[in-house]
Formats: C-alpha cells, structure tokens, sequence
C-alpha cells in the first residue's frame, strides 16, 4: 500500500520498507521459519509459517500479534511471544501461502489441504474443508468470490464463495504447482520444472509452452505484465495477456523465492539468501 512493503522469511525475520531508512529489521516475536505474507492494501499484514504459526500487525508491520489458528504451535528456543503458551493446540501444520484482500477477506493454505478463511480483516481465522489432503503451497482470491489455491501432484482448487467451498480443477498433470495468480481476466499458476498453466475462465486450464524448464516458486502481475520468479535465481516477464516469456536482466546468484507486482506498476523480488530486488 502506497510505496510500503514487507517481507518474511527464516528464523521469523521480518523486513518493512520504510522510506527513509530502507529495508528495516521488525520484531516478529518467534524464530520459526516463515512463509507467506499479505497485506489488505491498508495498515493490516498477516505472516504464516511452521508449526501452524500466525502473525498480525495492525500498523503496518512495527508491531506482531500471534493468533490462534486451531493449529498446535511447537515453541522454538527465543521466541519471545507472550501470547504462544496460551494458544489452543490441535493439530501441527506448516503454513505456506497467504491472501488478504481489501473488504476484510483473507485466505490461508497449508500442508496436508488445510485451509483458513478470515472475514474480519484476519483477526479471526476458521477451519474450511478443502477437499484434498494434498499439501498447498499457493492461494489468490479476487475480492469477488473467486479464488484459487494451488498445491503438490498438480492440486488445484478453486472457489466461487470466498474459500467458504471449495472444488477440484482437472489439470490432468502430477506436476507440483507452487504459485497461483489471477488479473480478474486470466488465471496462472506455476510449479515444478517450468510447469506453467493458464485460464481464461478460471475453470479450464491448458499448459503453457514457455519453454521454461526452471522450478517455478512464485507469479504475480499488474498492468505492465506478468513475472515468474525461478529458484535458480531468474525472473521471466510477459506482456500482459501475453504468452511469450523472456527472460529480465537482473543480476544476483541468489535463488528466488516470491515475487509481486504492485498496482503502481512496481515490482519487488525476494531471495533464499536475503536479497530484495525492486524495480520502480
């Protein structure tokens, strides 16, 4: 939301954008590894991560809440959260991939199908029968009831309800799928081995022939075009609408690990070994 961003990763680390000062270091309060992270366009983040870990800021990242899940927190030496011991404990789930949207609506995938849904700007989290035991890595919602979530063996979900119900997509492919993502018009997804699959509809996908052979972590987009991060450390573009990929000129010997486009028409890229690449 306007310029400001933040970014999560091992050991519960946390950076936020602040426009003076850079990239700036946020107390999380836990050391476990995190995955995801999302922001409602305002002043709320979510931060998930192992051992059924969630994290809120309501001010924009300075300061972190953890919240019940209904999944079982394993402490980890240093954490430092008051509120850990007092969280109901269930079941052990790593969680991968948070959504957050501008009405209050937010969406949480993790290992063996789990699924979160929040409508209350993700104060509150519930269980949803996803229907896969398949473990999920992504999720994208479009604030109008459709969303998507994506995962292991060429799992993808998709929704017509805000995540409330979920159903099958035949992708007809065993190719794990890390990333899902939709301008309202097109759908992608991407995975394993340069796996790429697009949607018109949101309903029937077909595979891409970018021609791509890289493990494929992350897709975002805005209306400059759509990126693709690799983990072998390269960042693939595509005019919007487009189909033919080439490869961007960044130079790092980092893996990539997410990338997102921001309306303005910014893009941002994160690294396995801390790098962050921004282009304006």
């Amino acid at each position: 939301p306007g310029g400001f961003a933040c970014a999560a990763g091992q050991g519960g680390a946390i950076l936020c954008r602040d426009a003076a000062l850079g990239w700036v270091p946020m107390p999380s309060g836990v050391r476990v590894n995190l995955a995801g992270i999302a922001s409602d366009g305002g002043d709320v983040f979510v931060a998930v991560g192992d051992y059924g870990t969630l994290l809120r800021s309501t001010d924009r990242g300075r300061s972190w809440a953890m919240l019940p899940t209904g999944e079982r927190g394993t402490l980890e030496p240093g954490d430092l959260s008051p509120t850990w011991a007092q969280l109901p404990t269930r079941e052990n789930k790593v969680l991968t991939s948070v959504w957050m949207g501008p009405r209050g609506d937010g969406l949480i995938v993790g290992r063996d199908g789990i699924v979160l849904r929040s409508t209350d700007r993700g104060a509150r989290w519930s269980r949803i029968q996803s229907g896969t035991t398949k473990g999920l890595s992504g999720v994208w919602a479009l604030g109008d009831g459709r969303a998507w979530a994506c995962g292991g063996a060429g799992t993808l979900l998709r929704s017509v309800d805000g995540g409330a119900r979920w159903t099958a997509v035949a992708l007809h492919t065993t190719d794990d799928l890390f990333s899902v993502w939709s301008d309202g018009r097109d759908v992608w997804t991407v995975g394993r081995g340069g796996a790429m699959y697009r949607s018109t509809d949101g309903v029937s996908f077909t595979r891409e022939r970018a021609g791509i052979t890289d493990t494929l972590l992350s897709i975002s987009g805005n209306a400059r075009g759509v990126w693709v991060a690799s983990v072998s450390g390269h960042l693939f573009h595509a005019r919007p609408r487009g189909t033919r990929w080439s490869l961007s000129p960044v130079r790092t010997d980092d893996d990539f690990t997410a990338v997102s486009a921001a309306p303005d028409g910014g893009v941002s890229v994160v690294g396995y070994w801390g790098t962050i690449l921004a282009s304006p």
